[in-house]
């Protein structure tokens, strides 16, 4: 039997990190308290990295992120270590498919509540 797998937005656990920017994240536990972030600005937009296709990063991505109130938002392609960009500063949060999430904290990065933006079972 499969498990069930989401694809969610993953964000920095906040304090964990030793950067000073990735502290902003300490009180994110929800896609709303990160579309409440004054940090997010169309000359600074909330960086997001996924391993999904371009197609998905100019079309469902954008789209999730504006229906939740994101306005803000670059999406780019990585492959290989994504849980491990943000940590690297190359992105703030990632796109990416989960299951048990342990990988997700495994990398200092945790679910954001209404970030589950597709389920496969």
């Amino acid at each position: 039997m499969f498990e069930a797998v989401q694809q969610v937005l993953g964000v920095p656990f906040g304090s964990y990190f030793e950067i000073p920017k990735y502290g902003i994240f300490e009180n994110v536990n929800s896609l709303k308290d990160l579309a409440e972030m004054p940090h997010w600005t169309p000359g600074r937009p909330l960086r997001v990295a996924t391993g999904f296709t371009y197609a998905w990063c100019t079309a469902m991505g954008p789209k999730f992120m504006n229906e939740k109130g994101l306005n803000h938002v670059t999406f780019s392609t990585r492959d290989g270590a994504l849980k491990a960009t943000p940590a690297m500063g190359i992105v703030d949060a990632i796109v990416d498919l989960v299951s048990s999430g342990t990988t997700l904290g495994e990398n200092n990065l945790k679910e954001t509540t209404g970030g589950v933006i597709l389920q496969i079972r």
